[in-house]
């Protein structure tokens, strides 16, 4: 049985990426010392939502908002 991998490579590297940089920016969140990590953190996740932003446009067919279940007019009545 051969395994069917929906999302594409760039949009898997954005969704580890981002949980990654989420538990790293937690875990430098007390102290002075890790200031410098933890504001870096902060950018690169920012940047990563931009990305995927534009692959959500300008990635493949799986990526584009257009291919989720459901808009956010139906979002908003569940």
């Amino acid at each position: 049985m051969q395994r069917t991998l929906i999302w594409g490579l760039p949009t898997r590297l954005f969704h580890w990426s981002l949980a990654l940089s989420f538990a790293g920016a937690r875990l430098t969140s007390d102290g002075d010392q890790w200031r410098a990590t933890h504001v870096f953190l902060g950018y690169l996740m920012l940047g990563l939502v931009g990305f995927r932003v534009l692959w959500g446009f300008a990635g493949s067919h799986f990526s584009h908002f257009a291919s989720l279940y459901f808009g956010p007019k139906e979002a908003r009545t569940i």
